[in-house]
């Protein structure tokens, strides 16, 4: 733009001919800062999110630990069970919540099943959830 103000004779230019471009540089300019800004407030926006997020986390994992209790089941379970059915039973309280949170992984039963002499026997793992934080639960599969 400079260039071609100081050359306008040079390049065949009028001042006339400069006035949409110098319109559009200026436009553009408050247009990008606006973008700027726009973009540095969704950032700060972003990191509050984030911060507020892991406050909450922060605060609930421990209160999903004491509500929930993972049972790693014997290492012959997968061995020689394919359909496992779940049994829960409160003990001490009700618990109208308490559930089956995760179910033993298709895959180590699959496994299991197919299992070859000499190879590592998978894991069996099941989650409870109670919904009473610290409660007993009498479980058989």
């Amino acid at each position: 733009m400079i260039y071609a103000k100081a050359n306008l004779v040079a390049l065949g230019l009028t001042a006339p001919d400069m006035a949409p471009i110098t319109t559009a540089q200026t436009s553009w300019a408050t247009a990008f800062l606006a973008h700027v800004a726009a973009v540095n407030a969704a950032k700060a926006a972003k990191q509050t999110k984030d911060e507020n997020r892991a406050a909450y986390v922060a605060a609930i994992r421990p209160l999903v630990r004491r509500l929930q209790a993972s049972v790693e089941l014997p290492t012959c379970f997968a061995l020689v069970n394919k359909d496992p059915s779940y049994t829960l039973t409160a003990v001490g309280a009700p618990m109208p919540l308490l559930h089956v949170a995760q179910e033993i992984d298709d895959a180590a039963l699959a496994a299991g099943a197919m299992l070859q002499p000499g190879q590592d026997i998978p894991s069996a793992t099941f989650r409870i959830a109670s919904g009473v934080p610290d409660g007993k639960v009498s479980w058989r599969i």
